[in-house]
């Protein structure tokens, strides 16, 4: 009976860990939230801008560097 409900706990944690892993990708993947303008350089190439500092893009960094802490 033991050995069942350690089973039953480790599935539940490897697929917790799984839904985690997978979230954070896509979050990573689909630009963290962080919208960036771009600047003509001219020639055709064009220079990602960081966004200004505000309150949402400062509670968003801060949160970001709380996860990964």
């Amino acid at each position: 009976m033991l050995r069942a409900a350690l089973r039953h706990e480790q599935a539940v944690t490897i697929a917790a860990l799984s839904a985690a892993i997978g979230l954070a990708w896509a979050w990573l993947l689909l630009g963290a939230g962080i919208e960036m303008g771009t600047m003509e350089m001219g020639g055709g190439e064009q220079m990602l801008m960081p966004p200004t500092w505000g309150p949402g893009y400062t509670a968003l960094i801060f949160f970001m560097w709380a996860i990964m802490m």
